[in-house]
């Protein structure tokens, strides 16, 4: 440029300066534009760390909830445990009673039949 006169130089500056406003303005756009983006990420943000509250809150009461369903099933082991001894006991007991029930009712078998050999006897005897 030093070589050029003044009043090139002053008509190169007048061009550039006539497409500045356009190029300020497409500028101004961008930058518009990318405040938007930054706010619409910043309530995204916001409305996420609502979600991840919430959500965290959820998993709190979903731990603390199968904490109390394993203190439930723990409880419901006992009871089954204890309900398997009753019924052990009450099979011992019942086998016991057919047992003494087969003895009494072979017994008394044994004796009707004495009895109905005793009867043939008596008959034979006349």
């Amino acid at each position: 440029m030093e070589g050029k006169s003044l009043e090139e130089r002053v008509t190169l500056v007048e061009n550039e300066l006539r497409g500045l406003p356009d190029r300020i303005g497409t500028l101004e756009t961008q930058v518009t534009a990318v405040v938007l983006q930054v706010s619409e990420l910043r309530e995204e943000m916001t409305s996420m760390r609502g979600e991840m509250t919430a959500m965290r809150g959820d998993m709190t009461s979903l731990r603390d909830e199968m904490t109390s369903m394993r203190g439930d099933m723990t409880s419901l082991r006992g009871e089954m445990t204890s309900v398997r001894g009753e019924m052990t006991s009450m099979r011992d007991e019942l086998r016991k009673e057919i047992k003494d029930g087969d003895d009494e009712t072979r017994r008394l078998m044994r004796v009707l039949h004495e009895d109905l050999v005793a009867r043939i006897a008596l008959i034979d005897r006349g």
